[in-house]
């Protein structure tokens, strides 16, 4: 790579790690959000907050612990998938959920009586907002976290054939994630399979016409 090529190379790449930090603030609030709608979490989510109802601590310091052990297993056997976005990852998401969580909660918290109409409304935003932030985590392409590492270290370790394949370890990743966050008390809904299965096309459409266009430039 010549200087130049260089030089041009040195903002893009400053958009990649805000766009990065965007992505997982909106992530960190639309967790919050589908909390509140109490309609249920991403699977990851429902996991982390079953694991906080049995330990009586806080959602985000859960999710750090979780991180962490993760991390080790990253950097054994799936070293490659490590990034600056790995660590903004790492570091963000699970006090950046508390903060919002501790702003928000007043409004719209487990003491308040919401109707649902406006649980629907929370679970649309928080669902939005979800996608809106994997969006620019994703185009980003900084490294990727803990937990969606482990389907891509698997399949790199089973060759990547037959069931061993990262949309099929994906899918039953999820479902165990679920399962065990609805066991230990979470709540695992119609906000739930959305954010599971359906959230893909939006994501892409969001990548392609809001994440792209502010961190790389119309191309």
């Amino acid at each position: 790579m010549d200087w130049k090529t260089r030089v041009m190379e040195i903002p893009r790449l400053k958009n990649r790690v805000l766009g990065s930090v965007v992505g997982i603030v909106l992530i960190a609030l639309a967790i919050d959000l589908l909390r509140f709608a109490m309609f249920g979490n991403d699977p990851w989510s429902c996991m982390i907050l079953g694991f906080s109802n049995v330990s009586g601590i806080s959602y985000g310091m859960c999710a750090n612990l979780y991180n962490i052990v993760m991390m080790i297993g990253m950097l054994i056997f799936g070293r490659k998938y490590i990034g600056i976005g790995t660590f903004v990852y790492l570091f963000l998401i699970g006090s950046v959920t508390d903060l919002f969580y501790w702003i928000l909660a007043p409004l719209w918290g487990p003491d308040v009586t919401l109707t649902l109409s406006m649980r629907v409304v929370l679970m649309a935003a928080g669902i939005f907002i979800c996608s809106l932030g994997d969006a620019f985590y994703m185009d980003a392409n900084l490294g990727i976290g803990p937990y969606d590492a482990i389907s891509w270290i698997i399949q790199d370790a089973k060759g990547g054939k037959g069931f061993w394949r990262f949309k099929y370890l994906r899918v039953c990743l999820d479902l165990s994630s679920a399962a065990i966050g609805y066991v230990l008390g979470s709540i695992v809904s119609i906000g739930t399979m959305i954010t599971a299965f359906f959230m893909g096309p939006l994501i892409n459409f969001l990548i392609d016409h809001v994440s792209h266009p502010l961190i790389y430039g119309r191309e």
